[in-house]
């Protein structure tokens, strides 16, 4: 019997240390919005596929995305990523 040894896989480390709650934040302000997945990855260009991805956790947008998503929704980071309760409109410049 030849028996190879069990090698865990490397974890992902950028995939294990995402919050939770990116995606349902993300989808709460798009559905606040009136947007559908469709629209709303237009506004941040990325297809309707990648949208439901990220609403789910099973996709991670970058940080780039991730300032278009905030712009697009009108809030900041620290509300998308779960780091405040409140949401805060960005500040106008």
């Amino acid at each position: 019997m030849n028996l190879k040894p069990i090698v865990p896989k490397p974890k992902n480390i950028e995939e294990d240390s995402r919050p939770a709650c990116v995606g349902r934040a993300l989808k709460t302000e798009r559905m606040r919005l009136g947007m559908s997945q469709k629209e709303f990855g237009v506004a941040i260009g990325v297809c309707q596929q990648r949208v439901f991805r990220f609403e789910h956790d099973t996709g991670f947008p970058s940080l780039t995305r991730m300032i278009a998503i905030a712009k697009a929704l009108d809030c900041s980071l620290d509300y998308l990523c779960g780091l405040t309760e409140t949401r805060k409109p960005l500040p106008k410049n």
